[in-house]
């Protein structure tokens, strides 16, 4: 997605990494002054709370968090989530307790679809 939009000219903030990177680009790209016009997040295979590398929920509304304040300024956010098996009845069958509910937790993501051509946009995480 990102070398889509970047070849319809749109400017493009990512914010990725581990928990805390993706806090310092969230600061810096909310701290720029410059205007959003749209927001375009794509997720691992694990809830966003859960994409330290150790699955560990250091900042769990971080990103959500940022969506929310970038929608109720009226910017529109959209998320796509890769392979959500977490998602489904056969997850509790083949997942032990403890490693499902972490993940299970933290499934309470929604998004609004939006046109960003012709924007500037935020990549995240």
């Amino acid at each position: 997605m990102l070398k889509a939009f970047t070849e319809l000219g749109i400017e493009v903030a990512l914010v990725d990494g581990p928990s805390e990177e993706r806090a310092a680009k969230w600061n810096e790209v909310l701290g720029s002054g410059r205007q959003i016009l749209g927001l375009y997040g794509e997720f691992s295979t694990m809830p966003v709370a859960l994409a330290d590398p150790d699955h560990m929920p250091r900042a769990p509304f971080l990103d959500f968090r940022q969506f929310a304040h970038l929608r109720c300024k009226g910017v529109p956010v959209t998320a796509f989530y890769r392979d959500v098996y977490w998602r489904f009845p056969y997850y509790a069958k083949a997942v032990p307790f403890f490693k499902r509910m972490p993940a299970q937790l933290f499934v309470s993501a929604k998004a609004i679809p939006s046109d960003l051509k012709g924007s500037t946009g935020v990549l995240a995480p």
